[in-house]
């Protein structure tokens, strides 16, 4: 067994013999000291019971945990201390890993702070000047107004389908958010302005359709050319007049080349009002067509020049 030599001072205590707490708070001798001259004996049975019984409570804690409590010597009593407060908290620690409801109180705790957060947050949503300054802030911008005050918006916002902003008119040219109704309004606008068409069909004609191979030439009437490119399939389309035959043959050059010989031209002869023909037939040469030109046979070795329509691809 532990022993334990510490005992209380005035341990049979008489009220007669001890002061009151009410006596001794207000002791002189308590507050400054022991003065000279006689010793007052119930401030000191009180003050002994005070300090023993503290002390006795103390030895009698370390005996508990197995531990002697003598005052014998003071570093053995220092051991005996710490092993106590050691083996009191493992006892501690043990029962709290063996106890499947060590922490249901702690639980509760936290269910009860969030309970009142919650009820503190619904309180706040359903307030109706919980945010009122930032709305009124809010109004003022989304109505053209200012705020004082530095300001931050996220980068971007999520709008709901039914979200509605006013309409700008169609002549504007700010940064405020333009809604469908503002585009479509300027749409119309652009669609049914002649100079806008006009300026769009310039952009076509000198830099769009140029780029898809479109073009034509109709400086020389006797060699004339349109090629749609290759949006309508490299199609050419182009015609002229030949010199006059010789020999019964004349030969029309394009003006411009064709992909191949699988061209179609249609040639008609052309008789002068003071000629002494009444007709002149002219024939394609099918061993003589080429992508850059094409001879024709003629039934007059000398007559007039023949005209000519082409259509074909272009080169690839």
């Amino acid at each position: 067994m532990p022993e334990n030599n510490f005992m209380i001072f005035n341990e049979a205590f008489k009220e007669i013999d001890t002061m009151n707490d009410s006596e001794y708070q207000a002791a002189t001798q308590r507050q400054k000291g022991v003065a000279s001259g006689v010793a007052d004996r119930r401030l000191h049975n009180k003050f002994y019971r005070q300090a023993s019984i503290m002390v006795k409570s103390l030895a009698n804690f370390i005996e508990a945990q197995g531990q002697d409590a003598t005052d014998e010597d003071e570093s053995v009593l220092l051991d005996s201390l710490q092993n106590a407060f050691s083996a009191f908290i493992g006892t501690l620690l043990e029962s709290h890993d063996g106890d499947a409801n060590a922490h249901a109180k702690i639980r509760q705790l936290i269910s009860n702070a969030v309970s009142s957060a919650s009820s503190g947050l619904n309180s706040h949503n359903v307030s109706s000047s919980a945010h009122s300054a930032k709305f009124a802030e809010y109004l003022k911008l989304s109505t053209g107004g200012t705020v004082a005050g530095p300001t931050t918006f996220k980068s971007s916002v999520t709008m709901q389908a039914a979200s509605t902003i006013p309409t700008q008119p169609t002549s504007s040219n700010n940064t405020n958010i333009a809604n469908t109704a503002f585009v479509k309004a300027a749409l119309l606008a652009f669609l049914t302005d002649r100079n806008f068409i006009k300026a769009v069909m310039d952009a076509i004609g000198s830099e769009t359709l140029s780029q898809y191979g479109v073009k034509y030439n109709f400086d020389n009437p006797n060699a004339w050319s349109i090629s749609l490119g290759r949006l309508f399939g490299g199609l050419i389309l182009q015609g002229g007049a030949t010199p006059r035959p010789s020999n019964n043959a004349t030969t029309a050059t394009f003006a411009t080349s064709f992909g191949s010989t699988d061209y179609i031209i249609v040639p008609v002869g052309v008789i002068d009002a003071n000629d002494n023909k009444w007709n002149l037939t002219v024939n394609v040469l099918k061993d003589y067509k080429t992508a850059d030109s094409c001879t024709f046979r003629t039934s007059d070795s000398i007559a007039p020049a023949c005209y000519y329509l082409a259509a074909g691809k272009l080169i690839a």
